[in-house]
């Protein structure tokens, strides 16, 4: 997947469908403290 996450921690790029469940997941775990907003998204 190369969905790209800039450094206000939103993501900047496209991705197929079948990524958005790998991305929610990766976000998981690279999000920490921070809220990101993928309801757009998702």
């Amino acid at each position: 997947m190369m969905a790209v996450i800039d450094k206000e921690m939103k993501v900047i790029d496209e991705f197929n469908i079948n990524d958005k469940m790998k991305l929610k997941l990766r976000i998981g775990f690279y999000g920490g403290s921070e809220r990101i907003d993928i309801r757009e998204y998702a």
